[in-house]
């Protein structure tokens, strides 16, 4: 899995562990404990010199990410998600935004627009902006200079933050496992000799973690797999032959196209190898701007598929 996801705030542990459980279920997750499914969620306890912090193991990023939004939309404190990113949320709204290649904002301002400036922005830092300005930013100094800065330094563990605070699992169902392993053990294999293959009407896949071996799909916009998790296609027609050779068994196709069925109507993982899951990233509404009328409107939440390796 990824690296676990750590949560610097303002809430003590119970309300925060209070407040995770609400989230999760909302997401359909179930609390307790579950060693078979890939997925598990774990509040830990993780100090800083300067604030309360705790991470979230054995989540997918997309869910933790998710889960903490979700906290922090309905809280009038400070809660943040850092992981390869940095978000602050204060009073429920979205503050400070820093991802990869400094893309995003701080206050009102873009990083890109504090980068030009020959004033200093707010309280950052000189870390954070000498970071910001190096050729190319460099985004992970900026995170770490700018967490320590809001949060302090990470304290040193106790005995006791390795008691999970709140536990709960995302159900599964592992009835193609058999049938799809042996596809996505040679989806595994290319990706070890190359950066990107794509499988024909369903998604192209990256490798995100050579180390680890970990990979998901790219979902660039048009694909099929996307398209069919979001309502906007009817079906797959997924193509196994650039990958299988020859003529492949056209039931394995249909096991495909069967789990991300399930997936998408049961929201729930679908275990396709010993160490693969098709996991559902489901996004709650949230508050957008009408681009024709400036008016505040409501867009609905999406499901967004996930292939994830560990």
């Amino acid at each position: 899995m990824n690296d676990p996801a750590e949560i610097p705030t303002d809430l003590s542990s119970d309300e925060l562990a209070e407040r995770l459980e609400a989230a999760l279920e909302a997401s359909g997750w179930i609390l307790g404990h579950s060693e078979e499914t890939p997925h598990q969620a774990r509040l830990l306890y993780r100090p800083r010199s300067l604030s309360p912090s705790f991470d979230l193991a054995g989540m997918s990023s997309s869910s933790e990410h998710e889960v903490v939004e979700s906290i922090a939309r309905d809280y009038g404190g400070r809660i943040a998600y850092l992981a390869d990113l940095l978000i602050e949320w204060r009073g429920g709204r979205e503050i400070i935004f820093l991802g990869k290649n400094a893309t995003g904002h701080y206050q009102d301002l873009t990083w890109s627009q504090i980068r030009e400036s020959a004033e200093r922005a707010g309280d950052l830092p000189v870390d954070v902006i000498e970071a910001l300005r190096a050729d190319p930013p460099d985004s992970d100094g900026m995170i770490d200079a700018l967490a320590a800065h809001l949060y302090g330094e990470p304290s040193e563990l106790e005995v006791s933050s390795d008691v999970a605070l709140v536990e709960a699992y995302h159900p599964f169902d592992a009835s193609w496992r058999d049938a799809l392993e042996p596809v996505f053990l040679e989806i595994r294999r290319r990706l070890s000799q190359g950066d990107e293959v794509e499988v024909p009407g369903l998604a192209a896949f990256r490798r995100l973690d050579s180390e680890r071996g970990q990979f998901e799909a790219v979902h660039r916009t048009g694909d099929a797999l996307r398209e069919f998790f979001a309502g906007e296609k009817p079906g797959l027609a997924v193509d196994l032959a650039p990958i299988l050779g020859g003529q492949p068994d056209p039931a394995v196709a249909r096991a495909l196209v069967d789990a991300c069925t399930r997936s998408r109507d049961g929201r729930i993982d679908v275990l396709i190898g010993a160490d693969l899951a098709l996991h559902t990233a489901i996004y709650p509404p949230f508050e957008g701007v009408n681009p024709r009328t400036g008016e505040p409107i409501l867009i609905p939440g999406r499901k967004v598929p996930v292939f994830i390796g560990w």
